[in-house]
């Protein structure tokens, strides 16, 4: 499947973003490798507990390996967009490689103000006791079938 993905930084070890995932590719490699941040689940005395995974930890560190005094920083590593662009930056640093940051001087964070115009489904609803019940109330609202409408 291909996709086009943003540039981060590119360099010797090129960074990737598709929507929220993230991608490292060397050049000399055939495909680039998913940088994940994601869940898992863990089995602990018959519990099962969710927490974040550190398979990324082990990606960066080896494709990084020939840079070790990066990997201590890389335990704090969140899943976000300007710590892993840093982290590749010092990289291409620290190995004395030419790199280039296609967003460099831009914000990393930026605000529109602008119109939206949504569509959402609406319906009335009552409670159980006067669908049981319906035949019993005078009010004809009771006694009417509703379809949904949208606003």
């Amino acid at each position: 499947m291909e996709v086009f993905a943003e540039v981060l930084l590119a360099g010797e070890l090129t960074l990737l973003r598709y929507q929220h995932l993230f991608f490292a590719y060397r050049a000399r490699d055939e495909m680039p490798l998913q940088v994940s941040f994601g869940r898992e689940e863990v089995f602990i005395d018959g519990h099962v507990y969710v927490r974040d995974s550190k398979k990324h930890i082990g990606i960066l560190n080896y494709l990084m390996s020939d840079c070790p005094e990066l990997h201590p920083g890389m335990q704090k590593l969140g899943a976000n967009e300007k710590q892993l662009t840093q982290l590749f930056e010092k990289y291409h640093q620290c190995r004395e490689l030419p790199f280039l940051i296609p967003k460099e001087g831009k914000p990393w964070l930026s605000f529109d103000i602008g119109a939206a115009l949504v569509m959402a489904p609406t319906w009335f609803r009552y409670g159980e006791y006067a669908e049981q019940d319906r035949h019993n109330f005078s009010n004809a609202l009771f006694k009417t079938n509703f379809t949904p409408s949208f606003s």
